[in-house]
């Protein structure tokens, strides 16, 4: 993470400690003021901590990727620009570790050279933003059920996908 990044969140998170009236206003609070004030006091660890898992997940995708493949001009415009930014607010929102690992990955497809008038990767990210951890676990159960698989002769898509065991879809 970058210095300057690390430095503003923890200068946040101190200010809020500091101030004395703040944190004992909200401890007021009937049943959630404790949390509240935790939640307040830490935020800029939790946020860091959010950040850091990212970067060592995308740190561990780019290892994987030659260089040639890299589009480099691609890194240099404004909408990768606004991509990196969504991916980091994104993850700073989410608790669920695979989510940050599939940022991670998708920021990995993003920058590989490739015919963007085909795919739009803002409406892509907005999607996987959007899924819950449950729906995107059904999203990967399906296409572990079907990649690498063809319909066989006078196979309906009905009858293959029986075959490929949607109806126990549930207990997967």
């Amino acid at each position: 993470m970058s210095k300057e990044l690390s430095e503003r969140i923890n200068k946040a998170s101190e200010a809020y400690v500091q101030n004395t009236l703040l944190p004992a206003a909200i401890n007021l609070i009937p049943y959630i003021g404790g949390s509240l004030d935790v939640a307040l006091a830490s935020r800029g660890s939790l946020h860091q901590k959010r950040i850091v898992e990212l970067l060592e997940c995308l740190k561990e995708e780019m290892s994987h990727v030659k260089e040639e493949r890299i589009d480099t001009a691609y890194l240099k415009s404004q909408e990768f620009s606004d991509i990196i930014l969504k991916v980091m607010e994104a993850s700073l929102k989410t608790r669920d570790r695979e989510k940050i690992h599939l940022y991670a990955k998708f920021l990995r497809g993003a920058v590989i050279i490739q015919n963007r008038n085909q795919v739009c990767l803002e409406d892509y990210l907005a999607t996987l933003i959007e899924l819950t951890p449950t729906e995107l676990e059904v999203a990967r159960t399906v296409y572990e059920q079907q990649r690498n698989s063809e319909l066989e002769q006078n196979e309906s898509i009905l009858q293959w996908a029986w075959r490929k065991g949607w109806k126990d879809l549930p207990n997967q």
